[in-house]
């Protein structure tokens, strides 16, 4: 755990943190694996997210035009699908 003259100087000076964690990531095998699985989480769920967000639109677009809960439904699911 960093000691509070280390959290002081980080607060002074973050690009310290910055350059302390990136080599820690270089340095060490396993964090560069978990960085590169969080990146792809990240992804993978901002992908989620756009697609959703996408879907939601067509949703409420095909209830506008006339169509019934059930086909808008649909129509959002297709939409999600790609």
């Amino acid at each position: 755990m960093a000691s509070k003259a280390n959290k002081t100087e980080f607060a002074k000076n973050p690009n310290s943190f910055y350059e302390l964690w990136k080599q820690l990531a270089d340095n060490t095998p396993e964090m560069k694996q978990l960085i590169e699985k969080q990146s792809q989480l990240s992804k993978a769920l901002s992908l989620g997210y756009m697609a959703m967000t996408s879907s939601a639109s067509v949703y409420e677009d095909a209830i506008q035009g006339g169509y019934d809960r059930r086909m808008a439904g649909f129509a959002g699911l297709l939409a999600t699908a790609g």
